[in-house]
């Protein structure tokens, strides 16, 4: 019997509310990345990277057949947002911002588009220790 493959990869971008610099704590940023990716994979959409800086997530994932783009961007707010506030004070008004940015990538340029986005998250790392 036929099948069909289906491999669709997306790269969501989205921000914190007024790209307010809430993130600035490596230890809580890197696990929040952490998180999003599992939540991402209960979601049936796994992850492949996820990173980001102290006002911004990037989440680059193999997209599932179980949920529509919208509801998938939802619940990775809805629940790290639960989730951040639950780390203290410092995140008792943390908000995400309304809107995100998302682009589908092909499964044959996700190798060096893992690699391009590794090597930018490091420039910035460097950027953002040499100014702070």
């Amino acid at each position: 019997m036929p099948q069909s493959l289906s491999a669709v990869y997306i790269h969501l971008v989205f921000s914190t509310k007024d790209r307010r610099p809430l993130l600035r704590d490596k230890l809580t940023r890197d696990a929040l990345h952490s998180y999003l990716g599992g939540v991402s994979k209960k979601l049936d959409c796994p992850p492949i990277l996820v990173g980001g800086v102290e006002d911004h997530i990037h989440l680059l994932a193999r997209f599932g057949r179980t949920i529509t783009q919208a509801e998938w961007v939802k619940e990775l707010k809805r629940i790290s947002n639960l989730w951040l506030k639950e780390r203290g004070r410092d995140y008792a008004d943390f908000e995400w911002c309304c809107g995100h940015n998302h682009a589908p990538r092909q499964a044959d340029t996700t190798p060096f588009l893992a690699l391009a986005w590794r090597m930018e998250m490091a420039q910035i790392t460097c950027h953002s220790h040499a100014v702070g």
